[in-house]
């Protein structure tokens, strides 16, 4: 009786196995094949495939977390990035920069300002509140990057804050176009 309940058994896994590997070479066999057919001699067929390419836009854009103007000198640099870069083909990533207080420093009560200037590596100061061009990265490059240098004006430099923290904050826009 042992022998032939071992052998229903061994039978039954074998029976399943079978059907399991079955399944699975028609599985494969229908969600791996996008074209077949049978050919007789002489004759041919043709099929088509679709080739799908997709990368989704990336970059990584640092900027400064502060910017300090050393009151000795009255300046102060730090640089922006853009690394990484994949955009679309014929576009441009594009990083600007818009002061809260119109390039004007102000104390925490908002009724003292000294001006100030900020300007990219060697070029003139922006000389409006919104939208001042710090960087542009082609399509096709990596990245790149720019140094700000922001300077107290000239006439504001021959005055104290008396001991008094001036601020201005900076809003950095990313925008590929």
């Amino acid at each position: 009786m042992a022998k032939k309940k071992l052998a229903l058994t061994i039978g039954l896994v074998v029976l399943i196995a079978a059907a399991l590997t079955l399944t699975l070479v028609f599985t494969l066999h229908v969600n791996g094949t996008a074209f077949a057919t049978e050919l007789k001699k002489g004759s041919s067929e043709s099929g088509t495939t679709t080739v799908t390419y997709t990368v989704d836009d990336t970059w990584t854009v640092s900027i400064p977390d502060s910017l300090t103007i050393e009151g000795t000198t009255g300046e102060g640099s730090d640089t922006v990035t853009a690394s990484g870069v994949k955009i679309e083909k014929d576009s441009n990533l594009k990083v600007t920069v818009d002061s809260e207080n119109n390039w004007l420093l102000q104390n925490e009560g908002k009724d003292k300002s000294i001006g100030y200037e900020l300007s990219v590596d060697s070029g003139s100061a922006f000389d409006k509140q919104t939208g001042n061009d710090v960087l542009s990265v082609a399509a096709g490059s990596d990245g790149g990057s720019a140094n700000l240098k922001a300077k107290i004006k000239e006439d504001d430099k021959k005055y104290s804050t008396g001991n008094e923290a001036y601020t201005d904050t900076l809003t950095f826009n990313v925008t590929v176009a």
